[in-house]
């Protein structure tokens, strides 16, 4: 995966770093990748990858998730949750009237 992220940077126009870039991590935190890492037989610096990548993209939905609800109508979000709690459609509309 790491050597796909090069690729793509590549790809991209990107120019790799004269210095290595790093971040030191705790020691809880360092063991417990270095133990995930033992489990899932994976390098450790490409499961880092994968996390720090994972977490971007979570911060990203979650960005535009707010952004989004901040656009809906007063109805929407609640028909959401009814429906989400296991209400059909039909007797969801007419709870909310």
């Amino acid at each position: 995966m790491f050597q796909a992220f090069r690729e793509l940077f590549e790809l991209l126009g990107f120019k790799r770093a004269r210095e290595t870039r790093s971040f030191a991590l705790d020691d809880e935190l360092h063991a417990a990748v270095l133990e995930r890492a033992v489990i899932k037989k994976r390098r450790a610096a490409d499961l880092i990858v994968e996390l720090v990548s994972t977490g971007l993209n979570r911060i990203e939905n979650e960005d535009w998730l707010s952004l989004n609800r901040e656009r809906l109508s007063r109805r929407e979000p609640q028909i959401t949750a009814l429906v989400c709690l296991g209400s059909r459609l039909d007797p969801a509309f007419s709870r909310l009237a």
